[in-house]
């Protein structure tokens, strides 16, 4: 009898029976698998209508998108949300790669005239993009806080510390080189024959620096002679708004961690916190309409106080980017300032705000000269409104 090889297979005959019933069931699991692929598909590429949040392509490269949160009401404009979640992620997209490389000051862009750009050539003439050139325009109209980028990038460092003996080289309240540091720069950054940017016709610009402030900048290793800082989400925002607007989307809000927000018509609500035992609380809600622009400045985070450009001190002291044109250092005027207008953009609000909250002003005198800016201060946990008139608060029955 001959044996059987591990691989030999006996043969088996099919019938006309199996042979069918092997058919039918082929194609039932190829109508299944068919009919899962298409719900799956339906699914993927179903836009619901209504509010949703837009973020950017994650493939663009670096970009400001993490700064912000964008929602916007898909099919509001043309009745098909799909179609214009796409639309909207490529608005977004491409605003949120340019602003990062227009304001960065620590890259230069091929192509592109930007601030890191402006900083390594001075006393030259280039054109710079229209954003960038309004964003200086306005600034350097406004006061010399474009010109505290030497204080700036010492306050980046003093963030970065990972504790207070860190922040010992770079804190100039602390003495040591960073006082000396600060009174060697400051009278510089004060006196517009040191360095003032011109803006000329068509988008052109000249930062003109002196020879004795440019010797004293490679002194101390500063490689940022301007630079917006904490104001830059300003511009930021009014670009991204408009950028969408342009594309027809006009039902969104826009809101930047650092409290820049811009809205289309309609009614939101705004989250405004205080700070108490070292952590911020739910303080009040704010109700407002749009189309508008809503700026809210803290003297505290709200979160990793690192990441939201904070630093606190085992003392309990908080350190920012505030600083002051004055004498180079932070102190913001209040816990929290909220201000409101419509029809605004985030950098006039703030243009509008600095002297108040930087240098000094008293609030009252905003008031008594914009009566179109609606203002809230919050000072040791209580509110205090300069000036309501169409706003409405809620204040919880706590406080």
């Amino acid at each position: 009898m001959k044996k059987k090889h591990p691989l030999d297979i006996d043969h088996a005959e099919l019938t006309d029976k199996h042979i069918r019933l092997r058919k039918i069931g082929f194609f039932l699991a190829l109508a299944v698998a068919v009919g899962a692929f298409a719900v799956g598909i339906i699914n993927v590429l179903h836009v619901e209508h209504g509010w949703s949040e837009i973020r950017a392509d994650d493939g663009s490269g670096l970009n400001c998108a993490g700064d912000f949160t964008l929602q916007i009401e898909l099919g509001a404009a043309s009745g098909d949300a799909a179609a214009e979640r796409r639309l909207a992620i490529q608005v977004y997209t491409r605003a949120a790669v340019k602003a990062w490389q227009l304001f960065t000051p620590d890259m230069e862009i091929a192509d592109m005239v930007n601030i890191c750009w402006l900083n390594r050539h001075p006393n030259q003439t280039f054109e710079v993009d229209p954003v960038l050139y309004q964003a200086l325009q306005s600034s350097s109209e406004a006061g010399r806080w474009l010109y505290l980028g030497p204080l700036y990038e010492m306050a980046d460092s003093l963030i970065a510390s990972q504790n207070d003996l860190e922040t010992l080289d770079f804190d100039p309240r602390e003495g040591g080189d960073a006082a000396l540091m600060l009174q060697t720069i400051l009278p510089f950054v004060q006196d517009p024959d040191a360095i003032t940017l011109e803006c000329l016709q068509d988008n052109h610009v000249c930062l003109h620096v002196s020879e004795k402030y440019l010797t004293e900048a490679e002194a101390w290793g500063i490689q940022r002679l301007i630079d917006f800082s904490w104001q830059k989400n300003a511009w930021i925002a009014d670009y991204i708004a408009s950028s969408l607007e342009e594309a027809e989307f006009t039902a969104y809000t826009l809101a930047s961690r650092d409290g820049y927000v811009r809205s289309g018509p309609g009614e939101y609500r705004q989250t405004v916190y205080g700070w108490k035992d070292d952590q911020s609380f739910l303080l009040t809600d704010v109700l407002y309409q749009g189309a508008c622009a809503m700026l809210t400045l803290r003297r505290f985070p709200l979160g990793a106080p690192q990441e939201d450009g904070y630093y606190i001190r085992q003392d309990h002291a908080i350190r920012s980017r505030f600083l002051s044109v004055a004498d180079g250092l932070d102190h913001p005027a209040a816990d929290a300032a909220v201000l409101y207008r419509k029809g605004a953009g985030c950098a006039e609000l703030l243009m509008t705000a600095l002297p108040f909250w930087i240098e000094g002003k008293s609030w009252d005198g905003m008031d008594e000269n914009d009566h179109e800016t609606e203002l809230l201060v919050i000072q040791e946990n209580s509110i205090e409104p300069v000036s309501v008139r169409t706003l409405k608060w809620e204040v919880p029955g706590m406080l």
